[in-house]
């Protein structure tokens, strides 16, 4: 179940009608591997299946039921993996002393740092990447517009 999920969340809505469905410990696996898996209505309230997804990537708060957005371990939980997880919390625990004053711990800043700098970098891989394709695509055409097919032809004049 787990490696089917990794590569799409949704086909967890064809688990639900198998002959016999997936155990809670594979809902947890399968959330732990893709927590979006939190979208399909039937697990948002599913503590564990919540937990195993937000230990994760504590973004996928957002798709929680609004109990467990509620619950204060499954926040907690959520900001050890995303500290901007609490504004996907009740609003309630939005305001909550504690947990603001988790999120602005030196621990909660410098993890928040660390996921700014990743994404920057993930971001620059990207753009090179594109510009990569880019400047093959641009090759390619200009070669494609003057008919150069490599210098692997010979003129008529010179056959002759």
């Amino acid at each position: 179940f787990v490696e089917v999920v990794k590569q799409d969340w949704k086909v967890v809505r064809d688990l639900w009608r198998m002959p016999t469905p997936p155990t809670q410990a594979d809902w947890e696996a399968m959330a732990a591997a893709n927590p979006d898996i939190l979208q399909a209505h039937e697990l948002r309230g599913n503590r564990a299946v919540v937990l195993a997804a937000v230990s994760t990537r504590g973004l996928a708060l957002r798709w929680a039921s609004p109990e467990l957005r509620d619950d204060e371990e499954v926040v907690r939980k959520a900001m050890e993996s995303h500290p901007e997880a609490l504004w996907e919390a009740s609003g309630r625990l939005r305001y909550d002393k504690q947990l603001r004053e988790i999120y602005d711990s030196g621990a909660m800043q410098a993890r928040r740092r660390k996921i700014k700098t990743d994404l920057e970098k993930e971001e620059e891989l990207e753009k090179q990447a594109v510009a990569a394709i880019q400047a093959e695509c641009d090759s390619d055409l200009l070669s494609e517009e003057s008919g150069d097919d490599g210098g692997n032809y010979s003129s008529e004049s010179e056959n002759e």
